[in-house]
């Protein structure tokens, strides 16, 4: 058996791989899909569709341990294996924890059902 050794994480900002059921809304349609991966400021999506660069959709992401939670985003790029977002809004505090591999069961929202609504926007942070 060999051991390789695994190449740092060389990204900006960390993303965790993650497999969450998740409804994408844009304009009437609606988009049933899964996760790929997850960082602070977007996430990447597997759909059956190709969306548009710049299109505007609210996401609905429902982690297993968490309650749903829905974030505005648009659609930074298309890759061959789905769409990435990019929040339009400071990200869940959930999603920092978990891609800090931080995340415990005792961090994680009550189950249920969650509008977020943030008050600072992160274009500030980039």
């Amino acid at each position: 058996m060999t051991n390789k050794s695994r190449r740092p994480e060389s990204r900006r900002r960390p993303r965790s791989k993650v497999s969450w059921p998740v409804v994408v809304e844009v304009g009437d349609r609606v988009l049933h899909g899964e996760t790929l991966n997850v960082s602070p400021f977007g996430v990447k999506v597997r759909l059956d569709g190709r969306l548009q660069d710049a299109t505007l959709a609210i996401l609905h992401l429902n982690p297993p341990m968490a309650r749903s939670v829905d974030v505005h985003a648009i659609v930074w790029r298309m890759d061959d294996d789905g769409p990435v977002f990019l929040f339009l809004r400071r990200a869940p505090a959930f999603l920092v924890h978990t891609t800090d591999n931080r995340s415990t069961r005792s961090e994680w929202p009550d189950s249920g059902k969650a509008k977020l609504t943030f008050s600072s926007s992160m274009w500030s942070c980039l």
